[in-house]
């Protein structure tokens, strides 16, 4: 299932290019004090991905075209690129012998990026009948179209698969990006040999280009204590750059609810604070009982305020909100930034929990209008903004009403999307 969601991603991906990964993406942070930017992109693009998955289901599935229709669709130079690529992928869900020989000609004439957004096409459902033909294309003088292959075979899966990335990580013929982009497939396929390879790689290698991918890969694996142990000698290692220790927090966004008490552990008891807040960050991606209380401790003894933001910000998606000891937060919290994240998971309860609505007005409304029509940096106006569209009471509407006047476009476009039902 996990190979099918990835396959549908990267087609999704590749049919419906659209710029909004800005908008989708709701953690920024301060790069002054972060040397970690990747991990930002790659949040937006995880969200991206889920956006252009939902999408493509309604649109891209939506059609009274039969398959001869779709095919003409294709090959009908006046029709958009994205409409032709919806074709694309209506005739790779088909599969009919009529649907995969028209991809198959319309490959041979199209572009080396429509080549590789086909390959991936052809593989988005993960149909291990279309192997014979992605095969051949691993050898594609297109870097892109190889890594579409890549990508495509990935998302099938398969021992035969596991045994190819692996001859060809440890080999001397793969690009670096072909290598990153298999070893990133072992973490899509997810199966026992893979997770051997992954090890395996993992326990050779030394260089550091691929250390990134591989916890990557790792992390997307079932959590075993095996796998815990791994992540805990990496972080201790005195020989590990701190860049590394942080990259491999990062990677345990895509891990399971087992790595939560590892997550929590490390938020507690690493020495460096970007350690600590790319665990909170971490954390951020699971909803488990409980946790937020777990989260609010360790924010009320955290000293780093980048860190107890990242703590409280993981909050938002819990759905077991501790409503007093948050409140209580704000009494001796000084930090702007600090405050708002509380304010967000404040605002995300107040909109799952009218009782609560009332208090919100009455003590968060105020403090997040003024900073939202303030002079200070767009991200932290942005972050009040959402707290007051997350908490949709009539005092947060209001305040939005107000800030979509305001002249910063960003803002005031931003408050606007809040006044919405939906």
């Amino acid at each position: 299932m996990r190979r099918l969601k990835y396959g549908l991603m990267i087609g999704f991906a590749a049919i419906l290019a659209v710029g909004i990964a800005e908008r989708l993406n709701s953690r920024p942070l301060e790069t002054s004090k972060s040397t970690w930017s990747q991990k930002l992109k790659d949040a937006a693009q995880n969200k991206l991905q889920q956006h252009l998955r939902e999408r493509a289901e309604n649109a891209n599935f939506a059609t009274s075209m039969n398959t001869a229709e779709m095919i003409a669709g294709l090959f009908d130079e006046r029709v958009e690129a994205t409409e032709r690529y919806r074709h694309a992928y209506r005739l790779a869900k088909s599969g009919s012998p009529e649907a995969i020989e028209a991809l198959k000609r319309y490959f041979k004439q199209a572009s080396s990026s429509e080549k590789a957004a086909i390959a991936q096409l052809m593989g988005a459902w993960g149909n291990a009948e279309h192997k014979p033909w992605l095969w051949p294309l691993l050898e594609d003088p297109e870097l892109d179209v190889r890594l579409g292959a890549i990508r495509a075979l990935s998302s099938i899966g398969g021992d035969d698969v596991v045994e190819r990335w692996d001859r060809a990580i440890r080999g001397d013929q793969a690009s670096d990006a072909e290598k990153v982009a298999m070893i990133e497939g072992l973490g899509t396929i997810r199966s026992p040999f893979a997770y051997r390879v992954v090890m395996a790689q993992i326990n050779a290698r030394s260089d550091v280009r691929f250390t990134s991918a591989l916890l990557d890969s790792l992390s997307r694996f079932p959590f075993t204590p095996e796998t815990e142990q791994y992540f805990r000698n990496w972080d201790a290692a005195a020989g590990t750059p701190l860049e590394q220790r942080v990259a491999a927090m990062t990677s345990l966004a895509h891990s399971d609810e087992r790595a939560v008490p590892f997550l929590l552990d490390t938020a507690r008891t690493s020495t460096q604070w970007a350690v600590r807040a790319e665990a909170a960050w971490a954390l951020s991606a699971q909803t488990v009982p409980h946790l937020a209380d777990s989260l609010v401790e360790l924010a009320a003894s955290e000293r780093n305020e980048i860190v107890r933001r990242r703590l409280l910000e993981a909050i938002v998606p819990q759905t077991d909100t501790p409503i007093e000891p948050l409140y209580g937060i704000l009494v001796h919290e000084e930090d702007e930034a600090v405050r708002v994240a509380v304010f967000n998971a404040l605002g995300a309860a107040a909109g799952r929990q009218p009782d609560q609505a009332q208090r919100f007005d009455d003590e968060a409304v105020p403090e997040l209008l003024r900073l939202a029509v303030s002079e200070n940096p767009v991200n932290l106006r942005m972050r009040a903004v959402f707290a007051l569209r997350r908490a949709h009471t009539p005092g947060a509407l209001e305040a939005l009403g107000t800030i979509a006047g305001v002249k910063d476009e960003r803002v005031a476009i931003a408050a606007a999307h809040g006044l919405s039902p939906d």
